[in-house]
């Protein structure tokens, strides 16, 4: 069995409670310093404040909306790793994430799939904007 992922800050960004806490406990180990929110504006608030090394982000958010939060934390700290945690399983919406810098794409009714997706996220990659550039770039390409 694969190694957890060591996170040290995680922010999960969610409108719904109880998706929250199913994060936390999917996502969280005993060392972990997590914090919560249920609106974009919160969201980019605390990540200036919290400085996150991953943020789970759902899309669908009340005010600003999940990508446009994913922009304004992206450019405020280039190394986050953004995972979109969504109940749209839309292609046109996983390219839109990837374009706003989020590096993992996870849909709720599979939620299961966020341990793997976590411990893919490798946290010495290159994060938000490189990843979603190249992603840009190939799909130009192809």
């Amino acid at each position: 069995m694969a190694a957890k992922t060591t996170i040290t800050k995680l922010l999960i960004v969610d409108d719904h409670a109880g998706v929250r806490t199913l994060i936390r406990h999917l996502a969280v180990g005993a060392h972990d310093t997590v914090r919560e929110c249920a609106t974009g504006e919160e969201a980019v608030r605390l990540a200036r404040e919290f400085m996150p090394d991953i943020v789970t982000m759902d899309l669908r958010l009340p005010g600003v909306g999940g990508l446009e939060a994913t922009r304004d934390i992206c450019a405020l700290q280039a190394s986050v790793r953004v995972i979109v945690v969504t109940a749209c399983d839309q292609p046109e919406l996983r390219h839109a994430a990837h374009r706003a810098g989020a590096t993992g794409y996870v849909v709720k009714d599979n939620l299961g799939e966020l341990r793997s997706v976590l411990a893919e996220t490798n946290p010495d990659a290159t994060s938000c904007g490189v990843d979603a550039r190249q992603s840009a770039e190939s799909g130009r390409k192809g």
